[in-house]
């Protein structure tokens, strides 16, 4: 991908104050698509379901854990298992630090998993490296649809 072209994530996150700090620190070309507050908001979102029948898919999808309705590997599960999702990268983004949960997101397909920290100067720097690594270090797939 060139670095001028917009890079959409798909944020499944369930507070609405962490979901808005991510999208007002990320940097463009990075921009949240969607904020989907429980998995079974996100798996519409990506099945294209619903209100979502006309949205494209995203890069790269930024994945809680701990969630109503359908926890974060619940949706892992379902979007590894699925032949036109499993290519995006979904990077764990949860405040569990179990050694439990980071094998099982690796286990699942997880593409990296990162714990949350606790002040915003830090979200802001993790935020910056997970762009870093994603836009010049690896290569994301190219979404069609």
């Amino acid at each position: 991908m060139g670095t001028n072209q917009q890079i959409d994530i798909l944020l499944v996150e369930d507070s609405a104050a962490q979901a808005l700090l991510v999208k007002t620190l990320l940097k463009p070309p990075w921009r949240v698509m969607e904020v989907a507050s429980d998995g079974n908001m996100a798996m519409r979102f990506l099945n294209k379901e619903e209100e979502f029948s006309g949205v494209s898919k995203p890069h790269l999808i930024l994945l809680d854990i701990n969630m109503p309705h359908k926890n974060g590997f619940e949706v892992l599960a379902e979007i590894k298992e699925n032949p036109d999702l499993k290519h995006i990268p979904v990077v764990m983004f949860t405040t569990s630090d179990e050694k439990k949960d980071i094998e099982k997101a690796y286990d699942g397909g997880a593409s990296s998993y990162i714990e949350k920290p606790p002040s915003i100067d830090e979200l802001e720097s993790i935020l910056d490296d997970l762009v870093e690594y994603w836009s010049k270090t690896s290569k994301l797939p190219v979404t069609v649809g």
